[in-house]
């Protein structure tokens, strides 16, 4: 599978199932499916694109670097929207490549705005959990817009809102209940 997310970075998983072809020669399956909706040919993804366990090992001595795993404060903490969905994704990568232990470098502390801004504004509609709905929400209520232009689906973008959120909402609410 390749992930939107790593094809700026050139880094992917490799495809494994769907190299067959029809009788034109065109490809099916899942590279038909890359090739369609992400504009890359079964050879850009091989010849191109990092191996999926180059950049798991990658990933791991990055996390070595500033972490140590035998150290049980010594944890990275996950910070973002919707954290959960990131988490299980570093899971399942950590677990395809048989490494039960992502806990040795990441707490299970999830700083994420989505879960206790419903908390906060208990006015706040419970079946518009997106992001981008709740900046709208948080900018109608009157919060000032801040200094970058939001674009969806975007990490930076979604990082800079996340941060805003939290530093406008959360951080202040957090400080108000510990006092």
């Amino acid at each position: 599978m390749v992930c939107r997310r790593h094809i700026a970075g050139k880094t992917g998983h490799h495809c494994t199932a769907g190299s067959e072809s029809d009788d034109d020669g065109n490809e099916r399956g899942i590279w038909a499916f890359h090739q369609k909706n992400l504009g890359y040919t079964k050879d850009q993804i091989l010849n191109e694109f990092t191996p999926a366990s180059t950049a798991y090992n990658e990933f791991i001595a990055l996390l070595d670097k500033y972490c140590d795993r035998y150290d049980p404060t010594d944890k990275f903490d996950l910070g973002g929207y919707n954290v959960q969905f990131d988490l299980q994704k570093i899971s399942s990568w950590f677990n395809h490549f048989g490494n039960n232990y992502m806990f040795a470098y990441i707490s299970a502390v999830k700083n994420d705005p989505m879960y206790i801004i419903p908390f906060i504004m208990k006015d706040y509609p419970r079946n518009k959990m997106k992001l981008t709905y709740m900046w709208d929400y948080l900018i109608e209520c009157g919060m000032p817009t801040p200094k970058f232009k939001r674009q969806t689906h975007d990490a930076r973008s979604d990082v800079l809102q996340t941060y805003w959120i939290w530093k406008k909402i959360c951080e202040p609410s957090r400080e108000a209940f510990l006092s």
